[in-house]
Order: C-alpha cells, then sequence, then structure tokens
C-alpha cells in the first residue's frame, strides 16, 4: 500500500503582502469615492436651505411693501396712476419706473419706520434697521375691469444680499413681486 502525502504549497510571503497592498488601495479610493458622495449631497442642500431663506425674506419684504401699499391707497395717502391706454404699458412692468421719481408712476418705497414697527415681525425689523438690506417697493396703477375700476397694486421686496446690476437680468440675491386688486366702488371715490 502505498501512501500518499498531501502537500501543502503556500505562497511566498511578498506576493501575499502585494494583495494585501492592492485590496487596501481599493477600500481606500472607495471610502475616498463614497465621502466626496456625502460631502457633495450637504453642500447641495445647504444651497437649497440657503435659496429658501433668501426667498422667505423676499417673501416677507414683498408682503409688507403690498400691505403698506394698500393702506396708503385706502386712506388717500398715495394716488394711483391713471390707466394706461395700452394693457401691455403697465407701469409695473418697466423696470425703469421702479426708480422713477415722476409723481404719475405712483412709486411708492416702504419706509424703515414702517418695516421696523410693532406691526412688523421681528425677521423685518432686524434687516432694516441697520440698513442691510434695500427697502420694498409698491406701485398703485387704476385699470378698468369690467366696466368697474379697480387699482392694481404691485409689490417687490428683496432679500438682504440683494445686489442690483446694471441689467437686472444679472441681480444677485432673490427677488418676489406680488400683486392685488383692490375694487374702487363709487363711495370710495
Amino acid at each position: 500500500m502505498r501512501r500518499y502525502a498531501l502537500r501543502h504549497t503556500r505562497a511566498p510571503k511578498q506576493q501575499a503582502r502585494g494583495v494585501v497592498l492592492i485590496v487596501a488601495l481599493v477600500m481606500l479610493v472607495v471610502i475616498g469615492l463614497a465621502s466626496a458622495a456625502v460631502m457633495r449631497g450637504v453642500l447641495n442642500t445647504d444651497l437649497v436651505s440657503e435659496n429658501n431663506r433668501r426667498h422667505t425674506q423676499a417673501m416677507q419684504a414683498a408682503q409688507a411693501a403690498l400691505h403698506y401699499c394698500e393702506n396708503r391707497v385706502l386712506n388717500g395717502a398715495q394716488t394711483p396712476a391713471a390707466a394706461a391706454a395700452n394693457v401691455a404699458a403697465e407701469y409695473w412692468q418697466t423696470l425703469t419706473n421702479w426708480g422713477s421719481t415722476d409723481a404719475t408712476v405712483s412709486l411708492a418705497t416702504v419706509t424703515a419706520d414702517y418695516l421696523t414697527g410693532s406691526s412688523t415681525e421681528s425677521a423685518l425689523q432686524n434687516r432694516y434697521a441697520d440698513g442691510q438690506a434695500p427697502l420694498p417697493q409698491c406701485m398703485a396703477q387704476y385699470r378698468a375691469i369690467g366696466g368697474g375700476d379697480v387699482v392694481v397694486i404691485t409689490s417687490r421686496g428683496f432679500s438682504d444680499d440683494y445686489r442690483a446690476k446694471s441689467d437686472d437680468d444679472d441681480a444677485t440675491g432673490a427677488v418676489v413681486w406680488l400683486q392685488s386688486i383692490i375694487q374702487i366702488s363709487a363711495e370710495d371715490s
């Protein structure tokens, strides 16, 4: 009877070390890629959060301006502009009218005192008390709709980081535009 001896062959130590090195390098690359993906997700979330904050600031400012102008029109402190003959020529649609000093445009810039008053939210108070944000604006214009007269009030509010450049398309920050319509009855006139 013959005996067979089983022999185990082992790889030399140098080859085993080379495989461990390659596996370790692959693991480091995988960990690095996963870390980069997580960081990118965090940065995107931060950008979305910042954009929401800017939009909320601009929305609050536009709402305050709309309320300001509505009160001024209803109390007779602001006379709305006469109705334009051409609907496409509404005063609020021309950007140069928002910087106009022409009284026929009926532009009002909301005062910092109004925005920092006790009736305004504290978020607005902090932004306008130290002049860090552009003041919101509103504009009123008469329109004839369905045989009756109405006043269309348009407001725009800005985030505190809003910076206009020569062309409004190049602006940074957020701008929100709002409109309301007030029907004028015979007793209001």
